[in-house]
C-alpha cells in the first residue's frame, strides 16, 4: 500500500507531510484566547529574508526560543508590545516579497504561500510562538498585557534545563 502511495504524487504528498498524523491542538498551558490558531502548530514554509532575499525555512528564522511574529502590523504597535521578553522579534509581511527589517526586528516574506495561507488569519496581530513551534497566542497591540503576564509567570515557574 505505501509503495502504491507513492506512485501518485497526492500519495507521495501524503507520506512525506505525514497528513496520516492528527491535528495536534493545545488547549491547556501555554495557550491563550481562542483565535482559532492558538494552540496549532506554525507550519514551515520557505520565507524571503533581507536583504539578498535568500530563501530559508522559517524555522531557521525562528531560532530556538519564544518568536514574536507581527503579522502586518503598523512599526508603531511594537512600541505597545515592548513588555514581552525575551523573545526573537519578527515582521511577517504577506501580499508582497520584500521583507524590510528595521531596528532589532528581521523580517520575512512568504516565498511559497504557506506562510500566507498559514498567518492571514491574523494579519493585523501579533502572534506568540513557543519553542515547539506552536502557537500560544495571537492578539493585537492593545491586549498584550495578559500574553505577557502569561509569559512571565510561564518563564518564571519553567524548570531549568
Amino acid at each position: 500500500m505505501v509503495r502504491a502511495l507513492g506512485l501518485t504524487r497526492h500519495g507521495r504528498r501524503y507520506l512525506e507531510e505525514m497528513r496520516f498524523r492528527p491535528l495536534a491542538v493545545h488547549r491547556e498551558g501555554l495557550v491563550l484566547g481562542d483565535s482559532g490558531l492558538a494552540g496549532t502548530l506554525l507550519p514551515q514554509p520557505q520565507v524571503l529574508i533581507a536583504p539578498n532575499l535568500r530563501t530559508v525555512l522559517l524555522d531557521e528564522v525562528l531560532g530556538d526560543g519564544f518568536a514574536l511574529l507581527a503579522v502586518d502590523v503598523p512599526a508603531t504597535d511594537w512600541a505597545r508590545v515592548s513588555g514581552v521578553a525575551p523573545v526573537r522579534r519578527l515582521d511577517v509581511v504577506l501580499g508582497e516579497r520584500l521583507p524590510r527589517p528595521a531596528g532589532d526586528r528581521q523580517a520575512v516574506a512568504d516565498a511559497d504561500g504557506r506562510l500566507e495561507t498559514a498567518l492571514s488569519p491574523a494579519r493585523g496581530r501579533f502572534v506568540l510562538v513557543k519553542p515547539d513551534r506552536y502557537i500560544a497566542a495571537v492578539f493585537p497591540a492593545k491586549d498584550v498585557e495578559p500574553v505577557a503576564a502569561l509569559l512571565r509567570a510561564y518563564v518564571r515557574t519553567a524548570p531549568a534545563d
